[in-house]
């Protein structure tokens, strides 16, 4: 059957602007540079010392802020500092009009999925109230280790069987989740259409960006960065030329997300253009065509 439905607003993300003393700045030049449609933005890390006058300047972009990120991790073991985060993050995205607030599950500390899946649902359940008086759905995303903080593999959002459990046991109307098919390929998921087949009516949001695997952190195509997960390594590169299957994986994301932003995690010198080849290679595939990677 064909399930391609309308291609979603496209758009590109401050995370590849959070360590920039002028982030926000450098995210909304690069996106009216490329065209993009809309905007994922990081709370606090691209709102600066004056978070009013990054509202302001996002309200006043003319872009459409799809979802407001932070960096909290509400399974870690202490989660109330996290959940804090989380909920001022919500209430900025209800500020901006974005439909999303993006959110993590963090390292839990050792691999026991039950206990962390329990103790998530009961950490982000004030969270999703919040979410859902002010209009907002949260959505989590999947990751690997990138930075070596979950050694055990404890986080069960690497795993689709356990995510898929996590979400009935969450069980909120306000909570899904960001289906980024990148990170479930770094932590050594292969059938990834299967896993969004397995998720697919959970899934609000995408991230999209393509990986390779690599022979260690010295081999990444030039201009691109190298992750490791445990003993295996991989870089990023242009959208299309890496393992994610999207030509499979977009028609099926299409009809179920609010937005797709692109996260090609290169390196600055190269990232406009990364993002431009990106957004063209993410078109063309919505669209039904070949891909056009650029050189």
């Amino acid at each position: 059957m064909d399930t391609r439905g309308t291609p979603p607003p496209v758009g590109i993300s401050g995370t590849e602007f959070v360590k920039e003393p002028d982030g926000l700045t450098g995210l909304l030049d690069a996106a009216r540079a490329v065209g993009a449609e809309s905007l994922e933005v990081w709370y606090p890390e691209n709102f600066g010392p004056d978070p009013d006058s990054a509202l302001a300047a996002l309200r006043a972009s003319g872009l459409r802020v799809a979802c407001v990120a932070s960096g909290s991790e509400l399974g870690l073991p202490d989660p109330e500092p996290q959940a804090d985060l989380l909920r001022a993050a919500i209430t900025v995205a209800h500020r901006l009009g974005a439909p999303l607030a993006n959110t993590y599950f963090g390292p839990p500390g050792r691999y026991d999925d039950a206990a962390a899946i329990d103790r998530y649902a009961k950490a982000i359940a004030s969270c999703l109230d919040h979410a859902a008086e002010l209009g907002v759905t949260v959505v989590l995303e999947n990751e690997f280790d990138a930075f070596g903080h979950d050694p055990e593999h404890g986080d069960p959002t690497r795993r689709p069987e356990s995510l898929r459990r996590l979400v009935d046991t969450v069980g909120h109307p306000h909570f899904g989740l960001n289906f980024d098919a990148a990170n479930l390929a770094c932590a050594g998921v292969t059938d990834l259409v299967g896993a969004l087949e397995l998720l697919e009516d959970a899934v609000r949001y995408a991230h999209v960006k393509d990986v390779l695997p690599v022979s260690g952190p010295d081999e990444a195509p030039e201009g691109w960065t190298a992750y490791r997960d445990g003993a295996r390594w991989y870089a990023t590169c242009p959208l299309g030329t890496g393992v994610v299957p999207w030509p499979d994986l977009l028609p099926r994301l299409a009809p179920q997300v609010v937005a797709a932003t692109l996260e090609p995690h290169a390196q600055p010198a190269l990232r406009r253009t990364a993002f431009a080849q990106a957004l063209s290679a993410f078109r063309r595939l919505a669209a039904g065509t070949a891909l056009g990677v650029a050189s």
